[in-house]
């Protein structure tokens, strides 16, 4: 949940990983409420929908 929040489209998925193990270290409700009102937030933010770099590596087009 916490990599939907605070990362983009493009986070790369070592860093998405970092941030839901983070969520999980630091699990709490009020951390839970917080993440859902966040996510209201980011669904009128059109820069939270960042597409890929085409230079960019991901798991599908290896460089």
């Amino acid at each position: 949940m916490f990599a939907q929040v605070y990362g983009k489209y493009n986070t790369t998925p070592y860093d998405k990983l970092k941030l839901d193990l983070t969520y999980i270290e630091n699990y709490s409700v009020w951390l839970d409420l917080k993440l859902m009102l966040l996510t209201i937030k980011i669904l009128f933010k059109p820069e939270s929908t960042e597409g890929i770099d085409d230079n960019q590596t991901t798991a599908a087009k290896k460089h």
